[in-house]
């Protein structure tokens, strides 16, 4: 007789104690079986031993039922082939032999896999890292592919699956789950390959002036165009890079040992400690122009030269001077016809002097008025130009 549903039929009948089954089976819908069979009437009947496996002859799973049980469903099969058996025991604890075999085939019903969570969502190019990916529906023998990849999967169940990335280009990818009954999903942009973090080797040369300016070059590896260079948070200079070697120009510095943070536009980052040492320098002087003026002072002095810190002063008999980088701005001071010598001292009281480097000369010219001050493109405008010890016929340039 063959009942409706996961139906299967067990006919029972004991001598002594041996159970001998004859069982008979309809379709099966996949998850659950439902089995019965005739109830016994032996006096001594304790129960019944209901068993299954996927193997013909070894049972992995049981199930006991009580004496008055004569139908039993089994839920929870997955799609393949199972093997039921059942066995009476009695009072005693005395077993039947089993009965012959049923066999049952579960249908497989296609599910789609679906994706909750992914974990870690950011892992580097070389590959290797261990993605937990969690969902619904994943079956044994699932595929994972990062992109176009397949990654390798070291473990499985129907809501966690645990991929290892493989080696693939920097940037964002997608990532797949596909069972092997066909039904897959995809999530984009789920997983972020980054390049490899920069690495500092080598700083050369390793040491500079404390008033910056130096030309360092920083050897390595993974740097990447738009790196940038600091020094206790003061930015360098990036003149050149490439993906093994940056060349930045030094900031100033107090006289110290410092290191140097190389970051990359994806953010990583490597730091250097104790590579590069600022040393206090004298400055030093390479030209004064203009290096004549008048006596009564009040013209405009540019000093170059290299060295000159922030705060230097310069003298002409003591006058404060206006610094930029590399050169010195000021206004020379009244004096006494002669050449005189022209001091540029830093705040560590280090200092240059450029011996006769200016001469008040009472015989130059000296401009006091210019009228007037415009005029057309096409010239002609008549210029008058006031002033002191302006000779009778001087050369006049605009």
């Amino acid at each position: 007789m063959v009942r409706s549903g996961f139906a299967s039929r067990l006919r029972l009948a004991i001598l002594a104690t041996c159970v001998l089954l004859t069982l008979q089976v309809s379709q099966a819908i996949a998850g659950s079986v439902r089995l019965s069979w005739d109830a016994n009437s032996e006096p001594d009947l304790a129960g019944y031993v209901l068993v299954w496996g996927t193997t013909s002859g070894l049972y992995s799973q049981s199930l006991t039922v009580a004496p008055t049980v004569a139908t039993q469903e089994v839920t929870n099969l997955g799609g393949g082939t199972y093997y039921f058996a059942v066995r009476a025991f009695n009072t005693a604890g005395q077993h039947s032999a089993y009965s012959n075999e049923l066999v049952v085939v579960v249908a497989s019903t296609a599910s789609t896999p679906a994706i909750t969570t992914v974990s870690p969502v950011v892992g580097p190019a070389s590959g290797g890292t261990d993605v937990t990916i969690t969902g619904t529906n994943f079956q044994n023998g699932v595929v994972v592919r990062f992109g176009a990849i397949a990654a390798t999967v070291s473990s499985v169940t129907t809501t966690r699956l645990v991929a290892r990335a493989p080696t693939q280009a920097a940037g964002v990818v997608s990532l797949t789950v596909l069972n092997p009954d066909g039904n897959g999903v995809q999530l984009p942009q789920a997983f972020t390959y980054r390049a490899a973090a920069p690495v500092v080797s080598s700083v050369t040369p390793a040491s500079g002036s404390s008033v910056g300016g130096t030309e360092v070059t920083v050897n390595g590896a993974n740097f990447q165009t738009g790196v940038s260079v600091s020094v206790n948070s003061l930015a360098a200079t990036v003149i050149s890079v490439t993906a093994s070697r940056v060349v930045v120009r030094m900031p100033a510095h107090a006289p110290t040992l410092v290191g140097l943070t190389v970051t990359n536009p994806d953010s990583q980052l490597a730091w250097a400690p104790g590579v590069f040492t600022y040393v206090s320098v004298p400055p030093t002087i390479t030209s004064i122009s203009p290096s004549r003026g008048g006596p009564e002072g009040g013209n405009t002095v540019a000093i170059s030269g290299t060295g000159f810190a922030a705060g230097a002063s310069v003298a002409f008999d003591g006058e404060a001077a206006v610094i930029t980088a590399l050169s010195i701005t000021v206004v020379a001071p009244a004096h006494a016809s002669g050449a005189v010598s022209v001091l540029v001292r830093n705040t560590d009281a280090q200092s240059a002097t450029a011996v006769n480097g200016y001469t008040y000369d009472d015989a130059a010219p000296l401009i006091t008025g210019i009228a007037p001050a415009h005029g057309p493109i096409e010239g002609g405008t008549v210029v008058t130009i006031t002033g002191q010890r302006i000779g009778q016929t001087p050369t006049v340039h605009f």
